[in-house]
């Protein structure tokens, strides 16, 4: 069966909540992380990027940032759905607020769900935009479903959604002159997309990167690898942070000299669950306590959103693990 046909039924059986989903089965509608403020300590002006897809996000600030080239990867291939329609609303010359509008669902205005999210007169202006196979994508699903049932959450997307007063704080592109910028030159904009995981992710590059971004993907070891029925708790974390540090050693093969990877996206780990492996102090900094690797720390947006006026070292931080070749 053709690619797109299989990524159609996944995503009507998604909405329709035919089963219980995984986490990775959903869309990410925008990026959850302070992508805005950890890109700006790395220079990716005619640089070649790695990094998960999940909302586009990501991708379209490492190209507002001048990245030469970015391939992409993820678990979910209906990702690549959702950049196409992004790129599309762009190219259809839609303007920030129209986008906003659109995409936005969550909080969108005074904390209020935008009914109009996805409206199916503005699609009709995207849909032209659109290559072929992203065209079937959505149209089908326009067909099948209501403009709502396609965007509400727990259906093809997750509910794990920023407001647009956080984004415009934490996302680059995420304001009227930097979209505008964006927009300019976003038809030029071409990805490679990898369907697979970060496991397997080796067997498919060809190329070297200058930067490489994995999101937060390295708090899922725990899920990532099996338990060993011999070893009690702790020592499993340990081995399964071992596990993929080895992971990200191998792809830190392909990085180019003097390359940076963003292993490992940290949300506020200081308050986090220790039973995470990833977020166990003690075994993180024994297992990523060398090799070089090592901690950068950035607002997190419980920070940036306070009200309250805060000394800059109590400042909430999310922990960026980055490794430098």
């Amino acid at each position: 069966m053709k690619e797109v046909n299989v990524a159609i039924h996944n995503a009507k059986v998604h909405i329709r909540k035919s089963y219980n989903q995984d986490l990775f089965d959903f869309i990410y509608p925008f990026c959850n992380e302070n992508i805005k403020e950890l890109l700006s300590y790395f220079n990716l002006k005619d640089k070649d990027c790695l990094s998960i897809l999940a909302s586009s996000d990501q991708i379209f600030d490492m190209y507002l940032k001048g990245a030469k080239s970015i391939t992409t990867f993820d678990i979910n291939n209906l990702t690549k759905y959702y950049y196409k329609l992004k790129k599309a609303a762009m190219m259809a010359g839609l303007t920030f607020e129209d986008y906003k509008k659109f995409f936005c669902f969550e909080e969108y205005n005074n904390h209020r769900s935008n009914k109009n999210a996805f409206d199916y007169n503005e699609f009709n202006i995207i849909k032209k935009y659109l290559d072929k196979d992203s065209y079937l994508f959505w149209i089908e699903l326009y067909n099948c479903f209501s403009s709502l049932e396609i965007r509400t959450p727990f259906g093809l997307f997750t509910y794990d959604e920023p407001s647009c007063q956080i984004l415009e704080k934490t996302v680059g592109y995420f304001n009227e002159s930097s979209y505008k910028e964006l927009q300019k030159n976003i038809n030029r904009l071409n990805i490679e997309f990898i369907n697979a995981n970060i496991k397997s992710l080796p067997a498919y590059l060809h190329s070297k990167f200058d930067f490489m971004y994995f999101s937060n993907i390295i708090q899922y070891c725990d899920s990532i690898f099996s338990n060993y029925d011999n070893l009690d708790k702790i020592n499993n974390q340990e081995t399964k942070l071992l596990k993929m540090k080895n992971v990200l050693k191998y792809l830190a093969t392909y990085l180019k000299q003097d390359g940076f990877m963003v292993a490992g996206y940290l949300y506020e780990p200081k308050y986090l669950d220790q039973d995470v492996a990833i977020f166990n102090k003690e075994l993180r900094n024994k297992v990523f306590g060398s090799d070089n690797f090592y901690n950068l720390y950035i607002r997190s947006i419980q920070s940036i959103m306070s009200t309250e006026v805060m000394e800059e070292t109590n400042l909430n931080q999310d922990m960026c693990l980055i490794y430098k070749k």
